[in-house]
């Protein structure tokens, strides 16, 4: 993460000198965190990172990526004819859906002999 400091911090036109200063700690504390020498806790780790406004993750140079969800034909052409609805249409086949879920897991509790018959 060191390294990562001092990109950002040169991208910034800053110096160790100013940075520090704004940290309020000592500029050899403050080069130690850059040369990676000493370990940053969270709390100075969001310091440092508000200093530069940048997000932690940014310090740490991590990339958030959002997982690819794969559909399947019938899926998207489900989700197609539900998007087409009305509002009364798409609340009833939410219900039923729901119903049916409810309805297949009691079945499979059935199947294991875990169902308790008070629930039915």
């Amino acid at each position: 993460m060191g390294s990562r400091m001092k990109q950002i911090r040169e991208s910034k036109g800053m110096g160790q000198k100013e940075v520090a200063a704004k940290l309020n700690m000592p500029v050899r504390r403050y080069g130690s965190y850059e040369r990676g020498e000493r370990t940053l806790s969270l709390d100075v780790a969001a310091q440092i990172a508000d200093v530069f406004e940048v997000t932690i993750d940014e310090l740490m140079n991590r990339e958030y990526t959002v997982p690819v969800l794969t559909l399947t034909w019938e899926e998207r052409t489900l989700i197609s004819l539900y998007r087409s609805m009305d509002d009364e249409s798409k609340e009833l086949i939410t219900e039923t859906a729901k119903r049916y879920a409810l309805a297949c897991e009691a079945k499979q509790r059935v199947s294991y002999g875990t169902v308790d018959m008070s629930e039915v």
